[in-house]
């Protein structure tokens, strides 16, 4: 390996520190921290999934590119729930206030605090779908 090739870090898988019975699915993904697939399994090893997500910045109109992203994310989610049984808290924030939304609110001479209402909106029509 040269000077330049990043060694893979090394991983501490947790479940070694978990109490059985640990709520197991076979489902395995892959680790980029170690480059290998590995078993998925909670924090805490019980069907309890914490769930995080980046929303969008809703500064415009809604467009494909969020529908594609949230619609595959809202897939694995179901995924998750209806095939694996596990219970998914998913939070997902909208960033309605950022140098974007404000330069766009100068640029339609519309108060920046109304503008991201528009995209609020559409985002919420595409996430019925």
């Amino acid at each position: 390996m040269s000077d330049k090739e990043e060694k893979p870090q090394r991983w501490y898988n947790p479940k070694d520190t978990l109490k059985e019975p640990i709520y197991r699915t076979e489902l395995m993904v892959n680790n980029s921290l170690c480059n290998e697939k590995v078993e998925f399994f909670t924090k805490n090893g019980d069907r309890t999934i914490n769930w995080y997500m980046c929303g969008p910045t809703v500064y415009d109109s809604a467009h494909l590119g969020h529908a594609r992203t949230y619609l595959t994310f809202d897939i694995i989610r179901k995924i998750l729930s209806n095939y694996f049984h596990y219970d998914v808290n998913l939070c997902m924030n909208i960033t309605d206030i950022d140098d974007k939304i404000i330069q766009r609110s100068s640029e339609k001479k519309k108060i920046f605090l109304n503008l991201p209402d528009i995209g609020k909106i559409a985002f919420s029509k595409i996430c019925e779908l």
